[in-house]
């Protein structure tokens, strides 16, 4: 997971497996798998990889699917695919 927000904003991402809620966690897998993120931001994006194969592929798809895209971008791109 990647995000962006309004510069100078004081962000933190809290990741929980189960029950545990850590903001040192790194990676989180299990059945029940999340994330809180705490921001002053007036604007948030937030960017996902997906993979049932591994946390590497996941990383892989995100920068392949989305590489350094801002959302209006990404926006704009699958609705001109959607169009065809």
């Amino acid at each position: 997971m990647k995000w962006t927000t309004t510069p100078g904003s004081t962000d933190k991402i809290y990741l929980f497996n189960d029950t545990v809620i850590d903001d040192a966690l790194k990676i989180a897998q299990s059945r029940w798998t999340g994330a809180v993120i705490q921001t002053n931001s007036s604007t948030l994006e937030i960017y996902i990889g997906i993979s049932y194969v591994s946390v590497e592929n996941a990383k892989m798809n995100l920068e392949m699917e989305v590489g350094n895209k801002l959302f209006d971008t990404l926006k704009a791109e699958n609705q001109a695919v959607w169009a065809k």
